[in-house]
């Protein structure tokens, strides 16, 4: 805790400096970690499952999905900018960051009319 700070799912250290890299990280696990999630409730709902409580299910993990999303979004949009931002710019990284980014936001976006269609 002395050397880090954590704020918005970024992890900021003591110079002022962010790990992208490990809140990313951190990220991706907690999608793993909903899914597994989901996947576990799909797996209880037999022929007595009410249809609320599929409902429900389904919108926890899209909710959680999308919280996930955004917050992969907001981190990817940050390494963008701070590989556009130094001196030495490598446009291979940046291209590919940039990919990362669209896909994220394609996600985040799919999981938002999903849940919008519940």
């Amino acid at each position: 805790m002395a050397d880090e700070l954590k704020r918005v799912g970024l992890v900021f250290k003591a110079d002022g400096t962010v790990d992208f890299n490990k809140s990313l990280k951190e990220v991706n696990a907690s999608i793993k970690e909903n899914y597994s999630a989901f996947k576990l409730a799909k797996s209880q709902w037999d022929e007595n499952t009410k249809a609320s409580e599929k409902l429900k299910d389904q919108q926890k993990y899209l909710s959680a999905e999308i919280k996930d999303y955004t917050d992969k979004v907001k981190m990817l949009q940050g390494q963008l900018s701070e590989l556009s931002e130094k001196e030495s710019k490598n446009a291979e990284k940046i291209k590919k960051k940039t990919e990362q980014l669209d896909a994220a936001r394609n996600t985040a976006e799919s999981y938002k009319q999903k849940c919008d269609a519940l």
